[in-house]
């Protein structure tokens, strides 16, 4: 379930760009966990997000989407 909100909501987008744009070789990449606030650069992240959401408004739904499948 937490794939298909992935593709739905243009996540797997944002995770291939950090997986490409970082340089981080670690295990626990900010790739894997874009929205986490204990990475590091988490206020650029959270900005890249915000600004590709302009251009994505489907982006808007993944921390919705993602509390619907926890439930």
């Amino acid at each position: 379930a937490q794939t298909l909100v992935n593709y739905g909501t243009c996540m797997c987008l944002v995770q291939g760009i950090f997986y490409h744009c970082t340089n981080e070789d670690d295990e626990g990449s900010c790739a894997d966990h874009p929205c986490s606030c204990s990475r590091s650069n988490c206020c650029a992240r959270w900005s890249f997000m915000g600004a590709l959401s302009l251009v994505l408004p489907c982006l808007l739904c993944y921390l919705p989407a993602t509390g619907c499948v926890k439930l």
